[in-house]
């Protein structure tokens, strides 16, 4: 268990390939931009799983998302909807982007510039 909770990736690594990339390979791929100065925000937990219901489901069910930032302005969702798969993103869902990557973090949150809004902190 001590070699489990020192080196969790290198134990797991297999079995997330394993289950979680062939799920993620049959939901839609959308790849969200913004020309926002501050971009994308991320964090120690780049990889966000969201769900309506707000519980924490399998990447089986229909209605969760997960999102990952893949440069500033860029956003990698994978969803279940049917969107096209480039998407600029306006201002207001701009927000909800950052109040959802927020609610990921453990304890850093990782910005492109000296900024802070007040909406990430909600």
């Amino acid at each position: 268990m001590k070699k489990l909770a020192d080196q969790p990736l290198q134990h797991m690594f297999k079995t997330i390939i394993e289950e979680d990339v062939p799920v993620l390979y049959q939901m839609n791929l959308v790849i969200l931009t913004t020309e926002d100065d501050i971009g994308f925000i991320t964090s120690d937990a780049s990889c966000v799983r969201y769900h309506s219901r707000r519980r924490w489901p399998t990447l089986r069910s229909r209605a969760i998302e997960v999102s990952m930032p893949v440069s500033p302005n860029s956003l990698a969702l994978f969803c279940s909807e049917d969107l096209p798969n480039c998407m600029s993103i306006n201002p207001v869902d701009l927000d909800c982007a950052y109040q959802l990557r927020r609610a990921g973090f453990a304890e850093y949150l990782v910005v492109r510039a000296n900024a802070a809004k007040p909406v990430w902190f909600i």
